[in-house]
């Protein structure tokens, strides 16, 4: 999939210890392959309200399966995951909870401080936007953005909707 080979990439890329960041962990099967496929100098942050998606920015075009709410899940799935790591890595991953907004303050982009690898897996327009605004000081060169729903085939809207727009926006 393309993000192992991102993640070998950026395996292959950055040598000096950087960090990993997911953004959308749902119940952690993403962030789960990250923990224990990424190489010791990195850190692993995920990022979730664990409530299920926000309201999509008022106006844009979302599928039905992207209404507010879905998606929530348990933290506890998550923790169970880094609980079964081997410590020398569960101690470098690290779980953001709450909505975006609340969240991804300058306070925590001062801590992070660079990416290496983002997943982003947020779906929606309003919450893309957020992760973006956010992550832009930490940005590098090389550094890889994965986007999970970039335009999802199974949608047959011809419009920009979602991460895409987001993008093209940003």
């Amino acid at each position: 999939s393309f993000l192992v080979e991102s993640l070998n990439l950026t395996n292959t890329i950055f040598e000096k210890p950087d960090n990993i960041l997911e953004f959308g962990v749902f119940e952690g099967s993403t962030y789960d392959f990250l923990a224990r496929n990424m190489e010791d100098q990195f850190n692993l942050w995920g990022f979730d309200s664990f409530q299920g998606l926000p309201e999509e920015t008022e106006g844009v075009w979302k599928p039905d399966r992207h209404n507010a709410g879905e998606f929530a899940s348990s933290r506890d799935s998550v923790d169970s995951l880094i609980a079964h790591l081997p410590e020398t890595t569960s101690t470098r991953c690290h779980i953001v909870e709450g909505w975006f907004e609340d969240v991804l303050t300058i306070e925590l982009q001062k801590t992070i401080r660079s990416c290496a690898l983002v997943n982003i897996d947020v779906d929606l327009h309003t919450s893309s936007i957020s992760v973006l605004n956010f992550i832009k000081p930490l940005l590098q060169v090389n550094t890889i953005l994965y986007w999970d729903d970039w335009k999802d085939p199974i949608d047959e809207y011809e419009g920009k909707w979602g991460e895409h727009l987001a993008f093209e926006q940003w």
